[in-house]
């Protein structure tokens, strides 16, 4: 078999490569995506934290409601009227405040009754409810930083 030179397949070198400037979009167009994810990740990291806060204070007020309804009611006074509790970063009570990262502190508040004028102070709902603050603070604090604050409510069940 005798191939004449114009019978042999040519092979066009332009249609298999790519050219400089696509080559140079496509980095572009990586470069734009890539910045714009990489943009996102403070806010993504941002909302992590607060998550993981929130959770850990739920965690917290959880753990301090369950310590109420074991206490009796008779007691709150002196059990809860100002009692400071630190917690770490994951949620469990510590007893060194210097491994602390959230300071709790509870107080007893009058329970108020919105929208009933007709529930006098000292009345049967008064001897039987009581209200009870819950301060987080997160530590190291700042001075402007307001704590968040829970009330719980503690009903005298008669035990």
């Amino acid at each position: 078999m005798n191939h004449s030179p114009q019978s042999l397949p040519t092979r066009s070198f332009a249609s298999q490569a790519f050219s400089l400037v696509e080559v140079t979009l496509a980095l572009g167009l990586s470069c734009f995506c890539l910045l714009a994810v990489v943009g996102l990740l403070p806010v993504g990291l941002s909302t992590l934290r607060q998550a993981t806060e929130q959770s850990i204070e739920s965690q917290i007020v959880q753990q301090m409601n369950s310590e109420l309804l074991l206490h009796p009611f008779s007691q709150l006074e002196t059990g809860y009227a100002a009692k400071t509790v630190y917690f770490d970063e994951e949620g469990k009570s510590v007893t060194d405040a210097g491994k602390a990262r959230y300071r709790v502190q509870t107080s007893l508040a009058s329970p108020s009754y919105p929208g009933s004028a007709n529930v006098s102070s000292g009345g049967a709902l008064d001897s039987s409810l009581r209200v009870v603050r819950v301060d987080i603070t997160k530590l190291p604090e700042a001075p402007s930083v307001t704590p968040s604050r829970f009330n719980l409510l503690v009903v005298d069940s008669g035990n």
